[in-house]
């Protein structure tokens, strides 16, 4: 009877312990990316630059 009652707790304890682990595991879960999360911002009004021409390098003798 001692060892029928020793194996309950034992069984009980494993489900308890189980049960903790997988809220655990559950609750905390993969950490969420901000920029997954984050809605992107409106592009910024940037002035269109046009690249002016570099001057041709003077040559020194």
């Amino acid at each position: 009877m001692h060892l029928a009652s020793s194996s309950r707790a034992k069984v009980a304890a494993l489900a308890v312990a189980n049960a903790i682990a997988i809220g655990v595991t559950g609750a905390q879960g993969p950490a969420p990316s901000p920029l997954m999360s984050a809605p992107s911002p409106p592009p910024a009004e940037v002035p269109m630059v046009t690249p002016q021409p570099s001057p041709a390098p003077q040559l020194t003798k």
